[in-house]
């Protein structure tokens, strides 16, 4: 849903050279690791640093909460809280409703508010975030996220399949178009 991302952004690992270099180089999978322990490199230090399905899910979502309260507060630093309460009735089409996190489409509104409502005269709040002095030093891969997430129209999606805590397929409604979705938690309580 949010693009592809690089899951280690350093690239692959290289094998040590042969030849006698000067700088000190990554120890291979099978060298004892340089910590001293007397384990494999692979079952000690190198274990951590292996990119998995699992890291790669735990650093999307860590990334994706992150954008959002560098987005949210730059909102509310740069328009107010009285842009929320205006983006609010917007979503809602003018209904009458408190702001409130306990709100079934609070977590929706929220996806929309970032990335798609855009305060008078401006573009959408991401955007404005990314354009600002703010956002100059944040982490690549967080601006990687922000910038494939602006790439993405807001959408709903119809779910067509559930692989129990693995993920589940979706129709987007809109596009028309089925996803696959990886997602750990939600997967084993939705149903179809």
């Amino acid at each position: 849903m949010y693009g592809k991302l690089d899951a280690d952004p350093s690239g692959p690992r290289r094998r040590p050279s042969k030849r006698n270099d000067t700088h000190m180089s990554m120890p291979g999978r099978n060298d004892p690791c340089p910590c001293g322990s007397g384990k494999k490199y692979k079952k000690c230090h190198g274990a951590t640093s292996a990119v998995t399905a699992d890291s790669v899910y735990d650093r999307m979502r860590r990334l994706d909460a992150e954008a959002g309260r560098h987005i949210m507060k730059f909102a509310a630093e740069r328009y107010g809280d009285a842009s929320m309460a205006a983006a609010w009735k917007e979503f809602f089409v003018g209904r009458e409703r408190p702001i409130s996190e306990d709100e079934p489409e609070y977590q929706f509104f929220c996806a929309w508010f970032q990335y798609d409502w855009k305060p008078e005269g401006a573009s959408p709040l991401a955007e404005c975030f990314l354009s600002d002095r703010r956002a100059t030093n944040i982490d690549a891969g967080l601006r990687r996220l922000i910038e494939a997430t602006i790439e993405q129209p807001y959408s709903f999606y119809q779910v067509t399949e559930v692989e129990p805590g693995t993920g589940f397929k979706a129709r987007d409604v809109v596009r028309e178009i089925e996803v696959n979705i990886t997602e750990r938690s939600a997967s084993g309580q939705i149903e179809k």
